[in-house]
C-alpha cells in the first residue's frame, strides 16, 4: 500500500529585531525640548508594542496552520487519489483509498497501520460512514462485490464476506450500526455480526431495483424502484424484521438520513416520519439555484440534520441565479427557516452542527483565506470563527471534514490541485 506521511518541517522562528538605519550619530536635542521628546517616545513605545500585541494575539486566535499533511504519492494520477471515506478514532484518522485503509497518528502524522485490499486487480469501492465498536466495514472487488470488517485499534482484517450481485444496479452502501455490519448490494439487504455471522438478508422484491440506502442504531431505510412506483423500507438493523414499506410521492433517488428518514427525489426531499407517512416536502430549487445533493448520501459536507432542522448547501445550476448559500429547513412543515448567502464564487462545506449552530467553511471569494464561520440555528446569522493557512486553498470544499481536540481534519475526496490527502490543522505551541 503506498502512502508518504512525513509532516512538513516546523517553521523557522521569527526573524529578530530588524537593524538600525546606517548614519552618523543622532544630533542632541536642545535642552528645553528634551523631555518633551523622552515622553513621547516612551508613550509611541508603549502605543507600538500595544497596537502589535493585539495585531500579533488577533492573528495567532485567526490563522491556523498545517500541523502535518499527508501528500499523495509521486507518479500517481487522478483515479489513485481518490479517497471512499474516513474514519477517525481516538489516536488516529483512517482514510479509504483504492488499495486498501491506512491510518494515521492524530498528532504527528505517522503512519500507524494498512490493510490492503487482496490483488492488484481489486479496488475498495465505499467505506462505512463511521465505525462502531471498533469496527469499520469496507466494500472492495471488481464489481464491489466483498465486504470486509477491519479492526481499527488493531489495525487488521477481520473477516470478509462475499456479496451477491447481479448486472447494473447502485454501488454497494456499507455501515455499522447496532452492533451489526448492514450491506447493500444490487439484490438485497443484509445484516451480519460483528464478528462476521450471518444475522439476517431481504432480497427485493420481484421487478424492483435497489436505489440507495442509509442506517442509524433506530432502523435500516432501503429505498427500491419498481418502475412505475418507489417505495421506502424500514428494518430493524439487529433482526432485519420489516417495520414498515412506504409509497414515494417522488421518483426515489438516495437516502439522505435515516432519523428522521429523508429520501431525495427528483424533484424534491420528502421527510417521513417513525411509522413511514409523509411528514413534509421540500423543494430542491432554491432561488434559481438548486441544493447541492450530487452524491451528498455519501458525502455529509452537503446536507446534516439537526433535530427538526435540515441544513443543506446550494449551488448555482444557470446565469442570473444567486450565490451559494446555507439553507435551513423545517422537517415538520418543509418550509425554509432561513437562507445566508455567500459573497460571488464562495462555497460552503458543512462540519458538523449542535445547539449552537451549524459550523461550516466557506472557500473562494476575492482570494481569501478558507475560513470556519457558525451559523446560528434561529436566523442564519453567521459568525466567523477562524481563518486556515493559505496553504490550504481549495481543499476543504470537496472533503470529510473533522474537529477534534483543537485540531481540524481535511481529508478531500480527490484531488483539486492542493496535492494532499489529508491536512490537519491547528496552531502550534507559543503560536
Amino acid at each position: 500500500m503506498t502512502d508518504s506521511s512525513a509532516p512538513p518541517a516546523a517553521p523557522a522562528p521569527p526573524a529578530g529585531p530588524a537593524p538600525a538605519a546606517p548614519g552618523g550619530p543622532a544630533r542632541p536635542e536642545p535642552p528645553r525640548l528634551a523631555w518633551v521628546a523622552a515622553a513621547l517616545a516612551a508613550y509611541l513605545a508603549v502605543l507600538g508594542g500595544v497596537v502589535w500585541g493585539v495585531w500579533a494575539a488577533l492573528r495567532g486566535a485567526a490563522d491556523r496552520q498545517v500541523l502535518w499533511s499527508l501528500p499523495y504519492p509521486d507518479g500517481t494520477g487522478p483515479d489513485d487519489r481518490v479517497s471512499y471515506g474516513s474514519w477517525l478514532t481516538g489516536q488516529a484518522v483512517v482514510r479509504g483509498q483504492p488499495d486498501g485503509v491506512v491510518a494515521y497518528d492524530l498528532e504527528t502524522g505517522r503512519r500507524l497501520w494498512g490493510v490492503p485490499v487482496p490483488g492488484p486487480a481489486v479496488e475498495v469501492c465505499a467505506l462505512s460512514p463511521t465505525a462502531e465498536q471498533g469496527v469499520g466495514a469496507v466494500a472492495y472487488g471488481e464489481r464491489c462485490d466483498q465486504v470486509m470488517a477491519v479492526d481499527v485499534a488493531g489495525g487488521r482484517k477481520l473477516w470478509s464476506t462475499r456479496l451477491h450481485t447481479a448486472g447494473d444496479g447502485p454501488s454497494t452502501r456499507v455501515f455499522v450500526v447496532a452492533g451489526t455490519v448492514i450491506a447493500q448490494d444490487t439484490t438485497g439487504v443484509r445484516g451480519l455480526a460483528l464478528d462476521g455471522a450471518p444475522r439476517w438478508r431481504a432480497a427485493y422484491p420481484k421487478g424492483c431495483a435497489g436505489r440507495g440506502a442509509s442506517a442509524d442504531p433506530a432502523r435500516v431505510v432501503v429505498l427500491i424502484d419498481c418502475g412505475r412506483s418507489g417505495s421506502a423500507l424500514a428494518f430493524d438493523p439487529r433482526s432485519g424484521r420489516l417495520a414498515w414499506r412506504a409509497a414515494l410521492p417522488v421518483h426515489p433517488e438516495a437516502v439522505l438520513a435515516a432519523a428522521p428518514v429523508i429520501v431525495q427525489g427528483d424533484d424534491a426531499l420528502v421527510v417521513l416520519d417513525d411509522t413511514g407517512r409523509v411528514r413534509s416536502r421540500i423543494p430542491r430549487e432554491y432561488e434559481g439555484n438548486e441544493l447541492d445533493l450530487k452524491l451528498a448520501d455519501q458525502r455529509r459536507h452537503k446536507v446534516l440534520v439537526h433535530g427538526d432542522t435540515l441544513l443543506a448547501v446550494t449551488e448555482a445550476v444557470e446565469s442570473g441565479g444567486s450565490n451559494n448559500a446555507v439553507v435551513a429547513y423545517d422537517l415538520r412543515t418543509g418550509s425554509r427557516r432561513w437562507a445566508s448567502e455567500g459573497a460571488p464564487e464562495e462555497v460552503f462545506a458543512l462540519v458538523s452542527a449542535d445547539d449552537q449552530g451549524v459550523r461550516a467553511v466557506i472557500v473562494g471569494g476575492h482570494g481569501e483565506r478558507a475560513r470556519l464561520v457558525r451559523f446560528s440555528l434561529d436566523d442564519g446569522t453567521r459568525t466567523d470563527l477562524d481563518r486556515f493557512t493559505r496553504n490550504v486553498a481549495g481543499a476543504p470544499a470537496q472533503a470529510m471534514l473533522y474537529e477534534q481536540d483543537g485540531r481540524f481534519l481535511i481529508v478531500p475526496y480527490q484531488d483539486t490541485g492542493h496535492g494532499r490527502a489529508i491536512i490537519v490543522l491547528g496552531r502550534r505551541a507559543g503560536g
